[in-house]
């Protein structure tokens, strides 16, 4: 791929690292496996040298409701003008399970014309995201082009942007010192323990107020602590704030 880009780069010294990334990516042939086997699939660096536009970025991750908008940048490199028509899924991929889930979203604006070397932002509304159930979701935003703006015509290709969606559960976390510890007590380290032992470190100052997500349903919160008995010296101690605590029980 390295020695691909650096081909395309002397080409097309004008284009950025982006574009040669979206050139390589989208001109490639695809070999028929998923993406997690071929990725963009085999590549053709001859037809990545004349693409039809660019997409930037080449691929989008939402992770959870607070991340659900997300844009795209779509540029016009051919010498005429070309037609773009978004067309978005109905359908996610469960990773996990593989079974498809009914899904939505809007665009601001599905069909363009766009002159040579022209580009327009594309905002991407995956509202749907809160309806999700906590999972791992894997679909595919279409994006066909139109030699001329002739969108009766056939379109001249098809290209398709990946894009995963990471729904988690919200844990709303807020402690305050002055409640909870004698004055001596310095906050350092928040930690989550998940079921499998494992920790999530966050730092963490008393009065704080914060949103942690997590795929768990149950886990455990432990708080570390130092208790200082003079300036320069102090005892590591550690609090458990809560064990065992089910998700679906708190918030």
């Amino acid at each position: 791929v390295s020695g691909a880009a650096a081909l395309l780069k002397q080409a097309r010294p004008e284009w950025s690292p982006e574009e040669i990334k979206s050139s390589l990516i989208f001109m490639s042939k695809n070999i028929g496996e998923d993406i997690f086997t071929q990725g963009g699939g085999r590549l053709d660096i001859l037809s990545s040298i004349d693409p039809l536009i660019h997409i930037l970025p080449s691929s989008l991750e939402i992770k959870n409701t607070s991340d659900s908008v997300k844009q795209i940048l779509i540029k016009n490199v051919q010498v005429n003008q070309t037609g773009i028509k978004i067309i978005l899924p109905s359908t996610l991929e469960d990773i996990n399970t593989g079974q498809q889930k009914p899904f939505s979203a809007s665009v601001n604006n599905d069909e363009l014309c766009l002159n040579s070397d022209e580009s327009s932002d594309i905002t991407i509304n995956f509202s749907d995201v809160e309806n999700l159930e906590v999972g791992q979701y894997l679909g595919y935003i279409d994006v066909k082009t139109f030699s001329a703006c002739n969108f009766n015509a056939e379109a001249t290709r098809n290209f398709s942007i990946p894009f995963s969606i990471t729904k988690l559960n919200r844990v709303h976390i807020e402690v305050n010192k002055t409640q909870f510890f004698p004055d001596e007590y310095r906050t350092y380290t928040l930690f989550f323990r998940k079921k499998n032992c494992t920790f999530y470190a966050l730092p963490f100052y008393s009065g704080n107020a914060f949103d942690y997500y997590t795929p768990e349903d149950t886990f455990d919160i432990v708080l570390i602590t130092k208790i200082f008995a003079n300036q320069d010296a102090g005892e590591w101690r550690e609090l458990y704030m809560g064990s065992g605590i089910n998700f679906n029980d708190s918030q």
